[in-house]
């Protein structure tokens, strides 16, 4: 062979190797891409694109409670209220154009729940005048309609803003769980008799209560007794001669001017800050629950749930402050300070099993099958982290005493000024988008988590459309209609109640109505699949990404039968196609109004569409499920929560 043949050959060979490394390269990184997407439907709708899927059946009828106005477009920012008249629905979008400092992401920020508000109580000093008192029990009874579908045994939900602490006539609870929620009532001496009366009237007695900043810690005693510590300034050595000559008043006082001047170095809020591990005051607290405990069980009070705000120290602890210490430095476990992310991890941790040792354990020694859980007590794993509203990951965290789970589903504006950037379209679609990533990302979060690790434990999420923590202005606010579609997407991703957070910030008693108003139109609208919500199985937990047009579901199956809820936040309706049932795919259209499906598992992979409801159109439960009684789903008490079948 010559020279010149025997190069072509050797470049054609390497030629052919090179195309063989480059294909089993891409084949690589498909697989790749295929093992180590996350367990969202992305991965599984790109491998059913390539199957053959029976088309959608036609429609064979409506069956039309309500449908609404979709063209009403709604204002993005706040608007003042109208007098104390109830406005068109969709007309009690904003507030007013006043100013708040409040920056705290938690619930005591905002007042107390009560009738009314003075111009005192609010954090703007401009010249309103005082917001009119609104009477919530009349307001409740002639602008929130009862519920079509029975409420059966599942747990009323509860609203901040309702009815006060004082005991209620009967026919007014009667009133309130007609419409799918109660008072709660705080776990104090004061709250006993409306305890008594809500037992007496039918109704589930449910504790809510929380705590901010120090408490417990501070019921040890004075700050030296359980804050950090910190070396006292050293005192200035005494010149031998010359010091020992003059006058000792002058040198006292020389020397606490420099004690005060040392002490300075030291801020003065992180000489109140707990040393996480100093818990002698988590101890007291733990007896003073049990003292009350007794004196509640000794009145024959039954407790049904107890979903506790306790928004309180070693979480959120402050960083700067626990490293300043040589004394925590040498307490804290190896580590825990390697960095801020690193102690707030540990202390979210450490705070949680605080509360399950000396909060949740009092009431299950008391009440062992009783319904607990406190402010954002989520699951939340390294695989499927559930996100703060900063978009920071929650540490890994696990079953504890509580039995029931707390995430946050909150339109709030805080979140919106983190992570919204000035390039992004300000529009109504691209700001509802953004509200619904948040509503739905820690939901679903620990939903999934919660599903694998500890099938067992319910959840009752805070939930709420308006919640201006910054100020009333300063960031726009998720549409209503969009709100509700959020809520029916919660519902199916295996929440099991509701806490409904709707503070009346100064005269706005309209969003707090509108809020409540909203939350009761779609649990009245999910209790007609109430034995999906009992004993379903969730089969989606994927968050819609931040401003994406792609269209999402969320949905529940029972044996053969599963309800799916589909829409788009996308300019043009679409389709989702998913897996109901393993090897069972389907396709199914996404409108912008939404549509609920009633789904058949068929034979040979196909799936019977049986039913569809579009827009915000939900059937009768004893149409829909004419043999299923609330009797017979289970024999519990009122307001106790059933047990899931395991399915």
């Amino acid at each position: 062979m010559t020279n010149k043949k025997w190069i072509l050959v050797r470049t054609l060979l390497l030629l052919i190797l090179a195309a063989g490394i480059g294909l089993l390269g891409f084949q690589l990184g498909q697989w790749n891409g295929l093992h180590h997407r996350s367990h969202d439907e992305d991965s599984v709708g790109e491998r059913l694109r390539r199957m053959p899927v029976p088309p959608a059946p036609a429609i064979d009828h409506y069956e039309v409670a309500f449908t609404p106005d979709f063209l009403v477009e709604e204002p993005l920012f706040p608007i003042r209220p109208t007098p104390l008249e109830m406005a068109e629905p969709e007309e009690l979008e904003k507030s007013p154009e006043v100013d708040s400092d409040a920056t705290s992401e938690n619930h005591a920020s905002s007042t107390e729940p009560t009738a009314s508000k003075s111009a005192d109580e609010q954090p703007d000093a401009s010249p309103e005048p005082a917001p009119e008192p609104v009477d919530w029990l009349t307001l409740i009874r002639e602008e929130v309609p009862p519920l079509r579908n029975p409420r059966g045994l599942r747990m009323p939900m509860i609203v901040w803003e309702c009815c006060g602490r004082l005991p209620l006539d009967e026919a007014d609870v009667r009133m309130l769980l007609d419409r799918g929620f109660t008072q709660f009532v705080r776990l104090v001496e004061r709250d006993l008799a409306t305890a008594l009366a809500l037992q007496k009237a039918g109704s589930p007695v449910i504790v809510m209560q929380g705590r901010l900043g120090e408490w417990p810690y501070d019921l040890a005693g004075e700050p030296e007794q359980w804050a950090h510590r910190y070396p006292e300034p050293d005192t200035p050595e005494e010149e031998s001669d010359k010091t020992k000559q003059g006058d000792d008043s002058e040198q006292d006082s020389e020397r606490s001017d420099q004690k005060e001047e040392s002490k300075d170095l030291i801020p003065k809020p992180w000489r109140k800050e707990p040393m996480p591990l100093r818990i002698t005051g988590w101890q007291k607290a733990a007896e003073e629950f049990r003292a009350m405990l007794k004196r509640f069980k000794e009145a024959g009070v039954h407790l049904d749930a107890v979903w506790l705000d306790y928004e309180n120290r070693p979480s959120g602890s402050d960083y700067r402050a626990a490293i300043a210490s040589f004394d925590t430095q040498k307490r804290l476990p190896k580590g825990a300070l390697a960095s801020p992310r690193v102690y707030h991890h540990y202390t979210r941790q450490l705070w949680m099993g605080l509360l399950s040792a000396y909060i949740a354990a009092p009431f299950r020694e008391f009440y062992p099958e009783v319904s607990i859980t406190n402010w954002v007590a989520t699951f939340s794993t390294p695989e499927y982290p559930a996100l703060s509203w900063f978009g920071n990951a929650h540490p890994t965290s696990g079953p504890t005493l509580f039995n029931a789970s707390n995430p946050i589903a909150y339109a709030i504006d805080l979140a919106w000024l983190h992570e919204w950037k000035s390039h992004y379209p300000m529009d109504r679609d691209h700001v509802d988008q953004y509200y619904m990533h948040v509503l739905l990302r820690q939901i679903s979060a620990d939903a999934y988590n919660r599903n694998r690790i500890a099938p067992s434990i319910r959840s009752y999420p805070w939930v709420a459309r308006w919640v201006p923590e910054a100020g009333i202005d300063k960031a726009p606010v998720m549409s209503r209609r969009r709100y509700r579609e959020a809520l029916r997407h919660l519902w199916l991703r295996d929440v099991d109640g509701m806490q409904v957070f709707n503070s009346q910030r100064g005269d706005h008693w309209q969003m707090a109505l509108a809020e409540l108003q909203d939350a009761v139109q779609i649990y009245d609208e999910m209790l007609a699949f109430a034995p999906f919500l009992e004993s379903g199985e969730p089969i989606s937990f994927t968050s819609p990404r931040l401003l994406d047009d792609s269209p999402f579901w969320s949905g529940k199956r029972l044996g053969s039968y599963a309800v799916i809820r589909t829409v788009t936040l996308g300019p043009e309706p679409s389709e989702v196609v998913l897996l109901p049932w393993p090897r069972h795919s389907v396709v199914l259209p996404a409108t912008r109004e939404g549509e609920t499906f009633l789904l058949r598992k068929g034979k040979g992979g196909s799936v019977e569409m049986l039913k569809r409801w579009p827009g915000e159109t939900f059937p009768d439960a004893a149409s829909l499920f004419p043999n299923q009684s609330n009797s017979d789903r289970t024999s519990q008490k009122e307001g106790e929560s059933p047990q899931r079948d395991g399915t």
